[in-house]
């Protein structure tokens, strides 16, 4: 099963403020951050950049 979490991130439900929160718990799993953290934490920042370009 895979997902398409940048996808999933452009959710307009889920605030700057929750993506965030999930990127930095994400990386603050370290040193324990695994493929997928990291993945969840840089389409986290790229979803904020692109709503903060937006504005």
């Amino acid at each position: 099963m895979s997902a398409d979490i940048p996808a999933m991130l452009r959710n307009p439900d889920i605030t700057i403020a929750d993506l965030e929160r999930l990127r930095d718990e994400s990386r603050s799993r370290r040193p324990y951050v695994g493929e997928i953290d990291e993945a969840i934490a840089e389409a986290a920042q790229a979803e904020i950049d692109r709503r903060q370009a937006a504005q």
